[in-house]
């Protein structure tokens, strides 16, 4: 089954077989630094002196075609499309943007379709009733602005880049599809796998046309490895239902169920198709995957369906030379996975951004770990607090399927939340990001903020970039150590906001290294802690095994995976050239912990 899925389908884990295309390609464009374009009524007549683009790519990328750096706040886009009333005929046809930064506005033939804020998240509009058949007129208008209240992660808000932040990305930066579905159609399944019972509950959430509530059933097909394991089906009577579907089968020999659970060296997969049917017709099919795995925090450690897992992961920030916070393509995204996993590394922290969901596929396919994260604001207000939470919920729930995620990370280093430490107002936001994320998925930890003033999270997080190792061996000698030593990489900070107390988490030191080749890092701005380019392997070697062989350390995260603009401490550069010889990036992460881990 797992074969069928397209390797250009932007929604890997929802796939329908046709009736969608890509709207990615060559669109007509215009910047609007006057503002003139909503009072012209650009969504009716767009500029004749327009210039064109290619999506999805921002402006400021060489990929796009244009690869300007100036800021420009308001972007407008055009392209056509057709649609055939024969194929059309009884289906809805919906618009899907994977990503658009930051206000975006969408017309359809010169109707106001909707709005969407934000940045990160997938967005959806139904545009059945906008379109004719034949050629059909799309027009985009999206606003971005420098404002530090807008979630944007690693993009610089300055005029340049500078320190660990980045040429910005406007406008539309994942891919634009359009999809045809039946009037009776499925939006969305939440799976929920349960390793311990050996079951898995979905979720459905329907769209029902008139009349064919109670006409139809729900059907889902699940295999492993090809073989059929259950076939199971209830009556669609309302828009919400749940099932709950026992994994217990013959048809697998022991060693086989065994195998059967998600791991990172054992990436097995189970396929699922659902179906609506009516009169024993399929109206419609999705297919999917899940993987049976079970996550928990306990007596210091992170278990993986009951095991102890000691994460060794690589934090990547996802930019390219060319295309920066786009991939550019799906074989860029699956040779990333790959380049990580030959390193020795079985996880990785996607920082400051959500990636393409093409990546994911790629990690619960090949066998990574996965932090999930998004991009922070640098203030704090009721709007920014408001906007964050709503993307941030949206984001959980398009993301809460893939089995390689097995943490969420709402925070870090206290970005947007800068006085969280002593303020009780952004202590109680935090703390209500933290609990609504658990409400929509309590089966994976939550870290409140990560790298210090922790206030409830799941896993102690610490930011650690002390190159000494004698110094590293001291202050994780015992937990008691760690725990009074404070914010290490940002003296000043304490690890726990006032009020909040350690309560046994495993400790992970999610950020460390940083190091750099001395000789890549002597232009004014280039950022990363200068290593003679003779001496940084066996430097990384000596702080990697310091905190693999401390007793009170679960985990680490070693920034970073690539070089990034004028940050030149990764293992590859930002074009995906070693550094250093897999290999022995590899024997650096077989180091072990007392535990044997």
């Amino acid at each position: 089954m797992r074969e069928r899925i397209s390797s250009d389908y932007p929604r890997p884990q929802f796939q329908r077989a046709d009736a969608w295309y890509s709207l990615d390609g060559v669109w007509d464009f215009r910047f609007d630094d006057a503002g003139a374009g909503l009072r012209a009524h650009w969504y009716d007549a767009f500029p004749a002196d327009a210039r064109t683009i290619r999506v999805p790519f921002a402006y400021q990328t060489k990929a796009s075609g244009i690869g300007v750096k100036e800021d420009h706040e308001v972007l407008w886009y055009r392209r056509s499309f057709t649609v055939d009333a024969e194929c059309a005929r009884g289906r809805r046809q919906l618009l899907h943007f994977e990503g658009s930064d930051y206000e975006t506005r969408v017309w359809v033939n010169g109707a106001f379709i909707g709005s969407h804020t934000g940045a990160y998240s997938r967005f959806t509009f139904d545009i059945t009733e906008a379109v004719r058949d034949g050629e059909n007129t799309l027009t985009v208008r999206v606003k971005d602005t420098r404002s530090v209240e807008q979630a944007r992660g690693k993009q610089s808000w300055r005029d340049e880049v500078y320190s660990v932040f980045y040429t910005p990305v406007s406008g539309i930066w994942k891919p634009v599809w359009l999809e045809s579905v039946p009037e009776t159609h499925l939006e969305a399944v939440r799976m929920v796998p349960d390793v311990v019972r050996k079951r898995v509950s979905f979720a459905f959430d329907a769209a029902i046309a008139p009349g064919d509530a109670g006409a139809c059933t729900l059907e889902a097909e699940i295999l492993f490895d090809e073989i059929p394991i259950r076939t199971v089906s209830l009556g669609l009577f309302q828009v919400h239902q749940e099932l709950d579907v026992d994994l217990y089968t013959d048809r697998l020999a022991p060693s086989e169920e065994l195998a059967a659970a998600w791991s990172p060296d054992h990436p097995q997969l189970y396929d699922v198709i659902f179906r609506i049917r009516k009169d024993g017709a399929v109206v419609d099919e999705v297919q999917s995957y899940f993987g049976l795995r079970d996550i928990r925090t306990e007596r210091g450690w992170f278990l993986l369906n009951n095991q102890p897992l000691r994460l060794r992961m690589v934090l990547d920030q996802g930019y390219w030379e060319e295309s920066l916070l786009t991939a550019p393509s799906d074989e860029a995204l699956r040779a990333d996975v790959e380049a990580i996993k030959r390193m020795g590394f079985n996880g990785v922290r996607i920082h400051q951004k959500t990636e393409d969901e093409r990546f994911l596929y790629w990690c619960d396919r090949l066998g990574l770990a996965v932090w999930g994260e998004t991009a922070a604001c640098f203030a704090y207000s009721d709007a920014s607090s408001g906007a964050f939470l709503t993307e941030w919920e949206s984001i959980v729930k398009q993301y809460a399927n893939h089995p390689s995620i097995v943490a969420w990370t709402p925070f870090n280093e206290s970005w947007g939340i800068p006085d969280v430490a002593h303020a009780r107002v952004q202590q109680d936001f935090v703390r209500s990001v933290v609990y609504r994320t658990k409400s929509l998925d309590p089966t994976r930890p939550v870290i409140s903020n990560d790298g210090w003033e922790h206030v409830a999270s799941d896993i102690f997080t610490i930011h650690d970039y002390t190159l000494d190792e004698d110094v590293i061996r001291r202050r994780y000698a015992s937990i008691r150590e760690t725990l009074y030593a404070g914010a290490p990489f940002l003296p000043g900070r304490p690890l726990l906001a006032d009020g909040a107390a350690y309560e046994g988490q495993p400790i992970i030191i999610s950020e460390y290294g940083g190091m750099g080749r001395a000789e890549d890092l002597t232009e004014p701005g280039s950022w990363g802690a200068r290593v003679p380019g003779e001496d940084l392997l066996s430097r990384l070697e000596a702080v990697t095994r310091a905190f693999a062989e401390s007793p009170a350390v679960a985990g680490y995260c070693l920034t970073q995976f690539t070089d990034v603009e004028q940050e030149k401490n990764g293992l590859l550069t930002i074009g995906r050239e070693e550094k250093f010889p897999a290999d022995e990036i590899r024997r650096i992460n077989a180091v072990r912990s007392p535990a044997g881990l």
